[in-house]
């Protein structure tokens, strides 16, 4: 699990004319209520974000204001938000609050270009474990631009 006030930042790219590589996501909250599927967002992050990073920007996106804990999730096997020894979490690792799982991943050091692929697009990212808001969070492709 992670701290409430995590310690992200968002770095910004060097400033010259290289191409950054960017990566499209559909994040989509989960709404059992409405059949037709939740809010959705579809954000443009750089590929050297870390998860910390897009986690600010669901945050900010869905209109949040950070003060919950958080983490993000591949599911191996069934998908769902309750315990399966295959799937890994990635969370801000903080001494006062332990992972809910052994093999959890510091958030802040794992990049989206690591976590993210066309064979492996999916992340679940819980928010608010009380409330449990879950979403979907789902690569849909990259795409360079001269900055």
């Amino acid at each position: 699990m992670a701290a409430a006030a995590s310690s992200c930042t968002l770095s910004s790219p060097s400033n010259n004319s290289k191409p950054a590589l960017l990566y499209k996501f559909k994040i989509t909250l989960n709404d059992r209520d409405d059949p037709q599927g939740g809010r959705w967002r579809r954000v443009i992050a750089p590929a050297n974000f870390s998860l910390c990073g897009l986690h600010v920007v669901i945050q900010v996106v869905f209109g949040w204001a950070n003060y919950h804990l958080h983490h993000f999730i591949r599911h191996r096997g069934p998908r769902g938000f309750w315990y399966n020894p295959e799937s890994t979490e990635y969370s801000i690792i903080d001494e006062e609050f332990e992972p809910c799982f052994a093999e959890s991943k510091e958030e802040r050091i794992c990049k989206l270009c690591d976590v993210f692929s066309e064979l492996d697009p999916v992340l679940d990212y819980e928010y608010d474990f009380g409330a449990s808001w879950e979403l979907e969070v789902k690569f849909e492709g990259e795409f360079k631009r001269h900055i």
